[in-house]
């Protein structure tokens, strides 16, 4: 751009040389070509992803929205409840007339998922309920002007987005941020709205007394992050105004109720009218969640065993955060169609083309390399070794026939997993009712029932009911009167083996049949040849991206800083200066002087540096040009030492803010180290 000059500044405009060129877009840095992949081929592989991803995306945003649904519809159905048709001219001037209404949300400790039913919740409320909102948050409020400057300052900007613009008189009027100013500025929001719904000459005697109005809302979303003196003394000035305009809270706790209690007090709940909504616990939802989105044959995408453990781990022992469960399902799906060859054959389902079609019309079109790459898989290999060897040959030479049989392949997989997921649901329905839950709490009675109705038909069995009567005959006929004698039958019993009673030989029956189902849909996915096509299993990759680790990943950094700096070059001059402090404090024992420590230190930088000089020289002037040479050089000297020193320091501070030092008590000019490696 061409340099303009101007007594006031200004903003130029010019047209775009011919000459720049326009940059290109970084899509196929980021989705770079694979080995034996076109163009065409990477453009269909990322759309797959781009269309998996926004169908379960989708899919886990409907959970979400029919879940909170229940508490949503309760929570609006109170809120327009609290809407009044008072007016001041009509409403006792008395502060205990009416109590504020005051919905308490227990929506759990997952902090992520609560922003999440937050924000729907001021959309719905907004869309129904009232245009009139604010969402108070505990960093905003630490003290009370604060927290009523931040309320006045939502209410007004919701309502100018629904209403349009104001009077500025009462605009001006309520920028001041001043509760007294709230029921005029209320009454004339109120007025307006109800023009905008009658219309333009359709005026009645009685308007501003029948006119309905609305409630204003305003949501604590942390509450027990508040100070309680701060809410405290809100709650008392929101009460003088109660009888002028109608207000309530919404209060979104993590615990329990009893929160609210200890945070105001008798003096704070004794005006307002406290009402309980739970929402449903998270582990539901991931419930709900694995069960329409992983554990269903609608996605061809599938998390391995030891990616979905890992995940789930996480879950429970992290955040019950379903948003970081689906954060890791989705860099999970990213990695697999970023970095997997054989995802083209992954692509999403649709319901209006024929499954064998859609197969047909992508292996059709698979390159000779992608080809030898799917003879590479382990799975692969471990089907053609089962093979004859004359098949075994074909499959190997023939691209064709390979075609055909992967063809065949991936149509079985589908056909498993038609079945295998249903099983699945059998499995954990049988082993429900033992014992500690080892398949989790999900109940499929209805799958259940015809599965068990097989294994009934062996309870009627006559002939074994004619066998067990006549045993039951002949041990009433052979009593034993004599001592020894009975004894001497207990021994022969004990020996010899007992016959199995009617209910034994059923539930052996039984559940041989189960057995014999679920060994035949119910096997490990991992069995099936070409599985890596569809399952995600790189759990390595995965757990270094969402499992959190910070101390690995500085300790890392500290020893190898290419890693992250992505430098492949051995260029010395470019090491980071903590990381030739840390070098050289591994090598020390508990305590470590400085001065011993700067030694090695400034040894260190110099071979590092691979210069005695220091990097920023001064233009010499006449006068240096008379000076001697050695002292020229001592001073340089003297300058470089300076700076070694001053690096070395600041290394120092930044390794004792990372807490792998601290300074001494016991010697002075000694720090101890906090961390060992080996």
């Amino acid at each position: 751009m061409d340099e303009t000059t101007s007594v006031s500044k200004g903003c130029f405009a010019f047209k775009r040389s011919a000459n720049k060129k326009v940059k290109s877009s970084r899509t196929d840095d980021l989705w770079p070509l694979l080995r034996g992949e076109t163009g065409k081929s990477r453009d269909a592989r990322r759309r797959y992803y781009i269309e998996s991803l926004n169908q379960i995306s989708s899919e886990a945003e409907a959970e979400l929205s029919t879940m909170n649904g229940h508490i949503f519809s309760e929570l609006i159905t109170y809120l327009k409840s609290t809407t009044t048709h008072l007016t001041p001219d009509k409403a006792d001037s008395s502060i205990w007339t009416k109590l504020i209404p005051a919905a308490v949300i227990v929506a759990g400790a997952n902090m992520p998922d609560n922003a999440v039913l937050f924000d729907h919740l001021a959309t719905k409320i907004q869309d129904t309920v009232t245009p009139m909102f604010a969402r108070l948050k505990s960093k905003d409020c630490q003290t009370v002007q604060k927290l009523v400057k931040s309320f006045l300052i939502q209410v007004l900007d919701n309502t100018k987005n629904q209403i349009g613009e104001l009077d500025d008189k009462t605009t001006s009027e309520m920028i001041q941020y001043s509760m007294f100013e709230l029921p005029d500025w209320y009454n004339y929001v109120i007025k307006t709205l109800h023009k905008n719904k009658q219309g333009k000459g359709r005026k009645r005697k009685n308007q501003q007394a029948d006119m309905e109005k609305p409630v204003i809302i305003i949501v604590f979303e942390d509450f027990e992050s508040f100070s309680s003196q701060v809410i405290l003394d809100f709650v008392k000035i929101c009460s003088f105004y109660t009888c002028k305009v109608p207000l309530a809270f919404v209060f979104g706790i993590a615990t329990t109720v009893s929160t609210v209690h200890k945070s105001l007090t008798y003096s704070g709940t004794s005006l307002v009218e406290i009402k309980l909504f739970k929402s449903y616990p998270t582990k539901v939802y991931l419930e709900n969640v694995l069960s329409k989105v992983l554990l269903t044959p609608k996605y061809r995408f599938k998390l391995g065993f030891k990616p979905l453990n890992l995940l789930v781990e996480n879950f429970f022992c992290h955040d019950f955060s379903v948003s970081s469960f689906m954060s890791g399902l989705k860099y999970a799906m990213m990695d697999h169609y970023c970095d997997n060859e054989l995802s083209i054959l992954s692509m999403p389902r649709e319901t209006s083309q024929d499954i064998t079609a859609t197969f047909q019309q992508q292996i059709k079109v698979l390159s000779h390399e992608q080809l030898e790459l799917i003879r590479m898989l382990p799975s692969f290999r471990r089907y053609v070794d089962g093979l004859p060897g004359k098949e075994q040959k074909q499959l190997i030479l023939d691209d064709k026939a390979l075609k055909d049989k992967v063809l065949e392949l991936l149509i079985d997989i589908e056909q498993y997993h038609q079945l295998f997921f249903p099983m699945l649901r059998c499995l954990d329905a049988v082993t429900n009712i033992l014992p500690k839950h080892p398949l989790g709490r999900l109940v499929c009675i209805k799958l259940l029932a015809g599965l068990i109705y097989v294994g009934l038909n062996v309870l009627h069995r006559p002939e074994q009911d004619e066998e067990l009567d006549e045993n039951r005959t002949n041990n009433e006929h052979d009593k034993v009167t004599d001592r020894f004698k009975l004894q001497e039958r207990l021994r022969q019993l004990s020996k010899r083996k007992r016959n199995p009673t009617h209910f034994e030989i059923c539930r052996c029956e039984v559940v041989e049949k189960l057995t014999a189902l679920f060994k035949k849909y119910a096997k490990c996915p991992s069995e099936l040849p070409l599985f890596e096509v569809c399952y995600y299993d790189s759990v390595s990759v995965l757990k270094q991206h969402v499992a959190a680790s910070p101390r690995m990943a500085i300790q890392r950094a500290l020893n190898n800083y290419s890693f992250y700096l992505k430098n492949d070059t051995d260029d010395h001059e470019q090491t980071p200066d903590i990381c030739i402090a840390h070098q050289t404090l591994t090598d020390r024992k508990k305590l470590v002087s400085l001065q011993d420590w700067m030694r090695d230190f400034i040894h260190e930088a110099k071979f590092v540096d691979s210069k005695v000089l220091c990097s920023s020289k001064t233009k010499s002037t006449h006068k240096d040009k008379h000076k001697n040479k050695q002292q020229q050089y001592q001073q340089q000297q003297e300058q470089y030492e300076q700076e070694l020193q001053m690096r070395f320091m600041r290394a120092v501070s930044e390794l004792q803010f990372l807490g792998f030092i601290k300074y001494s008590k016991r010697k002075s000019n000694y720090v101890s180290r906090l961390t060992w490696i080996g």
